[in-house]
C-alpha cells in the first residue's frame, strides 16, 4: 500500500510535496507504537523528529510563487500511503518481531502481488513492449528497493525499535538530493546543505540512547 499509493500520488503531486508527507512517518509511528503499548513516547525523541522534519521542509520546500494548489486526491493518496507504512512498521514490531526476516519479506511480497493482480487486471492499462531501460528500472525496484531495502528495514526495526527506525525516513530528501546530483547532475543549493545539517541534528537527538528502556522485548506483556 505504501509504495503503490505514494507512486500514484507522484502522478499529480510534485515530488518534494510527497517527500514531506512521507517524512511524517516518524510522528505516526511513534504515536501508533505508544498506543499499542510497544514503546514509550519521549520528549527528546519527538523534539528530534520535529527538528528533522523542519530540515526536510527546508530542503524540499512546499510552496513556490505562482504554483497551483496541490491536488487533493494526490494529497490523500500520499497521506494514506504514509499511514499504511507507519501501521505496517508497528505491526511488524509487535507481531512478527521474532520471525525470520527473509521468509517474512518473501511472503509479504507474494501477498502484495496476489492482492494487486486483480486490481491491475481491472484498472491497469495495456502492457506495452518494455524497452531495456524500463526492464532494468523494474528489476532494480523489485530486487534492490523492495526486497533488499525492505529486508534492511525489518532488521532496523528489530534492532532499534519502530520509532527510532522510522526516524530514518527523514533522510529521504538527503538521499534524493545526493543521488540526483551524482546521477543527473542536478546543482546543489544552499538550502540543501542547511536542511541536511538540520536533519542530522534532529537524527542525533532522536537516535541517541534512551536513559530508560523505551522498547519492550519481544513476547513481553505490554504495561
Amino acid at each position: 500500500m505504501y509504495l503503490g499509493l505514494t507512486f500514484s500520488a507522484l502522478r499529480t503531486l510534485r515530488p518534494e510535496i510527497v517527500v514531506v508527507i512521507v517524512s511524517c512517518t516518524p510522528f505516526l509511528t511513534t504515536l501508533f507504537a505508544a498506543l499499542a503499548g510497544l514503546e514509550r513516547i519521549e520528549i527528546a525523541r519527538l523534539a528530534g523528529i520535529m527538528l528533522g522534519f523542519t530540515g526536510v521542509v527546508v530542503m524540499c520546500g512546499v510552496a513556490s510563487p505562482g504554483s497551483a494548489p496541490p491536488d487533493p486526491l494526490g494529497l490523500a493518496l500520499a497521506a494514506c500511503g504514509t499511514l499504511a507504512f507507519a501501521a505496517g512498521t508497528v505491526l511488524f514490531r509487535g507481531r512478527a518481531h521474532g520471525l525470520a526476516i527473509l521468509p517474512v519479506n518473501f511472503w509479504q511480497s507474494v501477498t502484495g502481488a496476489v492482492v494487486l493482480a486483480p486490481v491491475a487486471l481491472a484498472w491497469g492499462g495495456p502492457w506495452p513492449v518494455p524497452a531495456m531501460p524500463t526492464v532494468l528500472a523494474l528489476l532494480y525496484l523489485a530486487a534492490v528497493a523492495t526486497i533488499g531495502g525492505m529486508a534492511l528495514w525489518l532488521l532496523l526495526i528489530r534492532s532499534r525499535g519502530a520509532a527510532k527506525a522510522s526516524a530514518c525516513h527523514l533522510l529521504n530528501p538527503v538521499s534524493g538530493v545526493v543521488l540526483s546530483h551524482l546521477v543527473l547532475g542536478t546543482a546543489l543549493r544552499p538550502t540543501d546543505f542547511a536542511g541536511a545539517a538540520i536533519i542530522a541534528l534532529g537524527l542525533a537527538l532522536t537516535l541517541r540512547p534512551s536513559r530508560t528502556p523505551s522498547v519492550r522485548p519481544a513476547g513481553a506483556p505490554a504495561k
